[in-house]
């Protein structure tokens, strides 16, 4: 009997909860975290609307007007728990997160036009004298929260350059509404 990825693929479309996972399961390759979670709420449905983390983010929500960091942080625990498919940051596991380097409008004005043109610009809503940010990943240490984690530092990568307005929100303090 012959595989068809697209019939896989339909399968997936159609199946259920369950159904996914197993289809994920048997065909990782065809059904990779970073084609299927591009959005907050490709994230949501990843890990299911009664997920803890998904109602606590809708109580959070509430609150955005006052506090954009903490709604950030909400919807980042969503994403990195979608993005680890349940894999969970235990003490001596090896764990990453996205890492981000800023730089000031004289220290961008000195870099070469590609270099810039894959930079971040901070948008003019933070409280920051920072003009850029880059990308990469770290590797976490054990004491280091583990909610913000991920498996792999390709994942931490993804995650920080697919929901980096997300990540600038979290990291970022917003300017006071004068």
């Amino acid at each position: 009997m012959e595989i068809n990825i697209e019939n896989i693929k339909a399968a997936y479309e159609v199946a259920d909860k369950a159904g996914r996972k197993l289809l994920r399961d048997l065909f990782p390759k065809v059904f990779p975290e970073t084609e299927r979670i591009k959005t907050l709420y490709d994230a949501c449905c990843e890990i299911g609307f009664d997920h803890p983390f998904v109602k606590n983010a809708k109580q959070v929500e509430l609150l955005k007007a006052y506090d954009v960091n903490l709604t950030a942080f909400a919807h980042l625990r969503i994403i990195c728990a979608a993005l680890n498919e349940g894999w969970v940051a235990k003490p001596g596991n090896a764990s990453y997160c996205p890492a981000f380097e800023f730089f000031t409008e004289a220290e961008v004005k000195e870099m070469d036009n590609k270099v810039v043109d894959a930079l971040y610009i901070i948008e003019s809503k933070f409280d920051t004298d920072f003009t850029a940010a880059d990308y990469s990943f770290a590797a976490m240490s054990e004491t280091e929260s583990s909610c913000l984690r991920l498996k792999t530092s390709e994942l931490a990568k993804y995650c920080g350059k697919q929901f980096i307005n997300i990540w600038m929100d979290y990291l970022l303090p917003i300017k006071e509404n004068d």
